[in-house]
């Protein structure tokens, strides 16, 4: 979050120039691929540090309602979709963070999360604007959707593929950041973005699935 002698810019207050803030950026993930376990151990990504944004990503082929064992943490999604749910949760991290967290999905279904560390965050409202689309049935490629920065952001998008037969490919100008590919595909990209709409960000894979992407901006 900005002061009055910080910005992203840099600031000269009162004959004292300050350094510009570090830019929002994905610093780490630690993934687990549980098969058909209802309660999930998550690890903490190595080197996080007290104020850095944790953020989980929940995709399975229940119906169950997700959530974490473990105080702090706020619930962004979790809607189920045709087939499948997806959920995405951030905290603040403390200095006293566990070594994981439990997460509690749809018990005998196929389940896939990952814990992503952001670092150089707002600490008070990280997440800036969030959206969600999903196919109408069966589909080799969905648009995600479009959301407008409010200044230089970080861009992710959780992509969720009931059954996939591929790996999916990541929209132009994104990086992978998760990959899992089995029974419930699910897949993290970001992108660091300035100021504006993002425009058109497609997931491709082969194969005809249901599929949902959620996006949302991590702001400075």
């Amino acid at each position: 979050m900005l002061t009055t002698k910080q910005s992203a810019l840099g600031c000269y207050c009162g004959g004292e120039v300050t350094p510009a803030l570090p830019p929002v950026h994905y610093t780490a993930d630690q993934t687990f691929s549980s098969n058909f376990l209802a309660n999930t151990a998550l690890n903490v990504p190595a080197g996080t540090v007290d104020g850095d944004l944790l953020i989980i990503y929940i995709a399975d082929n229940g119906s169950n309602a997700h959530s974490i064992s473990g105080g702090g943490w706020t619930e962004e999604h979790n809607v189920a979709y045709v087939g499948q749910r997806v959920s995405v949760w951030w905290k603040i991290a403390t200095a006293s963070e566990p070594a994981s967290y439990t997460v509690n999905a749809t018990p005998f279904q196929w389940t896939r999360c990952s814990m992503s560390r952001i670092a150089n965050q707002n600490a008070v409202t990280p997440v800036q604007t969030k959206a969600a689309v999903q196919s109408a049935g069966g589909v080799s490629t969905l648009v995600a959707p479009t959301l407008t920065a409010l200044a230089d952001e970080l861009l992710i998008s959780f992509l969720a593929i009931r059954y996939p037969s591929s790996a999916a490919v990541v929209p132009p100008g994104m990086t992978l950041a998760v990959a899992q590919q089995s029974s419930s595909g699910c897949c993290v990209a970001v992108e660091d973005v300035g100021v504006g709409a993002t425009g058109t960000r497609t997931w491709n894979w082969s194969g005809s699935n249901p599929a949902v992407v959620f996006q949302m901006f991590i702001q400075s």
